[in-house]
């Protein structure tokens, strides 16, 4: 079965007016079809040309590419699209993605999209630009800790680990890699959450926690006012973890959300 998936459509040419037909890429798998590929590094792999006059069209339609050899899944949605129309599409593309792909093929990498906006976005990504936000090495440092103390360590080096909503986000992704049958994986995930050490949070993270409980800009200022000592520049990067989380997930709008508190913190931090 084809990994690189379209949808066949059809338009009719803004220039000479007749109707023609088009396959819109929706997943792109790179060892299958490098020609996709080569199209995304050219920004043409969403665009149409009218066979009659030869008129371009650009389509609006979200992507899903996928690389196995470098390990990699990113879904790119559309300029305009709608955050969670989107989210619901990306699931559904990469439900068929794995479906195509032998259960002992299956890596851990299948479970979490890289979110881009766009194939500009794609085409940035695909050429260097790379996870590094404080959660991700957090994680890569977490699953290498071979040790409660190793576990103690890591958790001590990134605040970010004792957020409960970063927590809540590793049990769900611990369920995410049990479902795409990375039992391996997901249970050793599991051990090293279990071994958090359990001291109450710092009282940054109280913060950090009110602002994101917090009901608009109005209130997180009263958050940020109430308890400025507690204001780090700690908190920026957490924030922006959280953002790209939310991103690889398709949740563009709660992504937004979470960049403006960053800048909100940020200021306040320069105050």
């Amino acid at each position: 079965m084809s990994r690189s998936f379209a949808q066949a459509a059809e338009l009719t040419c803004f220039h000479c007016g007749r109707a023609f037909g088009v396959e819109v890429w929706l997943t792109v798998d790179a060892a299958e079809r490098p020609d996709l590929v080569a199209a995304i590094q050219s920004d043409t792999l969403h665009v149409a040309r009218c066979p009659h006059c030869g008129a371009e069209h650009p389509l609006t339609a979200p992507v899903l590419f996928h690389d196995a050899g470098q390990e990699t899944l990113i879904f790119a949605q559309s300029d305009a699209g709608d955050a969670d129309r989107e989210q619901v599409i990306a699931r559904q593309l990469g439900q068929q993605l794995i479906a195509t792909i032998p259960p002992a093929e299956r890596g851990a990498y299948l479970a979490k999209a890289q979110s881009v906006v766009g194939i500009d976005g794609l085409r940035q990504a695909l050429n260097g630009v790379t996870d590094s936000d404080e959660l991700s090495i957090a994680l890569q440092e977490l699953m290498a800790a071979e040790t409660p103390d190793a576990v103690a360590q890591v958790f001590g080096a990134h605040v970010v680990l004792a957020v409960p909503d970063v927590q809540v986000q590793l049990r769900e992704y611990v369920t995410q890699l049990r479902d795409i049958g990375q039992h391996e994986i997901a249970g050793a995930l599991e051990q090293r959450l279990a071994a958090l050490p359990a001291t109450p949070p710092h009282p940054t993270l109280y913060l950090i926690q009110a602002l994101l409980d917090a009901d608009g800009p109005d209130a997180r200022q009263r958050v940020l006012q109430a308890d400025p000592g507690n204001v780090t520049p700690d908190i920026p990067p957490i924030l922006e973890a959280l953002a790209r989380q939310a991103q690889r997930r398709s949740m563009e709008a709660v992504a937004r959300d979470l960049l403006v508190m960053r800048d909100e913190v940020l200021r306040a931090v320069n105050a």
